[in-house]
């Protein structure tokens, strides 16, 4: 066995706790189309899926199929999403002391556009 030379971190919900409000902004957006998920519900369905794949869900369940419409949806969750992180947001419980006392190299990896891994991380220090 290899020993470990350096360590990847996923950011969201492994550094910073923005899965569940990343999640309540989906809802909140799902509502407005007029769909009547179950909070619980949606988050079981689209907790770790890709944002513009629960863009593409919301937007077809609502039968909005018109050309555009899920990307201009996938750009309004994205937006009150940032706005929501703004207002509040945590690293992992244990996350900042851990990355303390690490003394491998480390890195982030992210399926998120760069604007948000670096206002997630920017925003929990």
């Amino acid at each position: 066995m290899q020993p470990i030379e350096a360590v990847i971190f996923d950011a969201d919900g492994t550094l910073v706790d923005s899965e569940t409000p990343g999640l309540d902004v989906l809802h909140e957006q799902a509502l407005a189309l007029g769909l009547s998920w179950e909070r619980e519900a949606l988050h079981g369905r689209f907790r770790g899926v890709r944002m513009a794949d629960c863009a593409a869900s919301l937007a077809a369940e609502a039968g909005r199929h018109e050309p555009g419409f899920a990307d201009a949806l996938l750009q309004q969750i994205r937006a009150a999403m940032a706005e929501r992180f703004r207002r509040g947001l945590s690293p992992m419980a244990g996350a900042e002391a851990l990355l303390r006392r690490l003394t491998l190299p480390f890195c982030i990896a992210t399926n998120g556009p760069r604007e948000k891994v670096e206002l997630t991380l920017g925003l929990t220090g």
